[in-house]
């Protein structure tokens, strides 16, 4: 339980809650690892709990009838994922999966529930992060009726540095042009155009499934801007 304390405080969702709030957390926490490709839940399947990313990288996607994978999100160390089941109930509302092999802490609905019939303060605490939610999801629904795709990408980016720590004043995002073309629903040959221009630029550097971002104050003036 104390390492578990550990980890509970690294992740942003969970920080402000009181000491005692976070050491019931960690009691509830249980390990899992998940290898590259393989499934941990799908859309309808019923909520077991809250997932939080220790290592590796974790795939949230949705399936058209034909087959075709869409991608929503890619979850980083750091990041958490599957709180509005946890919430509510209902089923999982997409697929998750290994982007590579990753490292978890699940926090069961049952244990998580109880405790927030407890704890007003936590109860608080989850209202706010839906709310934060579903106006992440209502932005991502603007952007792509209405922005470039420059500026997604260029938000998307900024988005993703925020679960990633900088090494040596650099920012380095694990993520492939194929990756950020699921996730934008654009070809990957559209990515690379964009991004090579940056690399150009002198805004980003570029490696085999990695970007680095080297002038975040420029991608933010592209992120603003509605049109190429």
């Amino acid at each position: 339980m104390t390492g578990h304390i550990g980890l509970i405080e690294t992740f942003g969702i969970f920080r402000g809650l009181p000491k005692d709030v976070i050491g019931e957390l960690a009691g509830m926490a249980v390990t899992r690892t998940i290898g590259k490709d393989q499934l941990l839940f799908q859309k309808g399947d019923e909520a077991d709990g809250l997932y939080c990313v220790l290592s590796g990288r974790v795939r949230i996607s949705v399936q058209s009838e034909n087959g075709k994978e869409i991608i929503l999100n890619i979850m980083q160390p750091g990041e958490v994922f599957g709180e509005i089941a946890l919430m509510d109930g209902t089923v999982r509302s997409a697929d998750a999966s290994g982007q590579e092999q990753a490292d978890l802490l699940l926090i069961r609905r049952r244990d998580f529930m109880a405790l927030v019939d407890r704890s007003s303060v936590l109860a608080r605490h989850m209202i706010d992060l839906l709310c934060r939610r579903i106006r992440w999801i209502s932005s991502q629904v603007e952007d792509t009726a209405f922005l470039a795709l420059s500026a997604r990408l260029a938000k998307r980016l900024l988005l993703m540095r925020e679960a990633v720590a900088p090494v040596e004043g650099a920012v380095t995002i694990r993520i492939s042009q194929s990756e950020m073309g699921q996730m934008t629903g654009v070809s990957r040959e559209a990515v690379n155009k964009v991004l090579q221009y940056w690399r150009r630029e002198g805004w980003i550097d570029l490696a085999k499934g990695r970007i680095s971002l080297l002038d975040e104050d420029a991608l933010r003036d592209v992120a603003e801007t509605p049109t190429d």
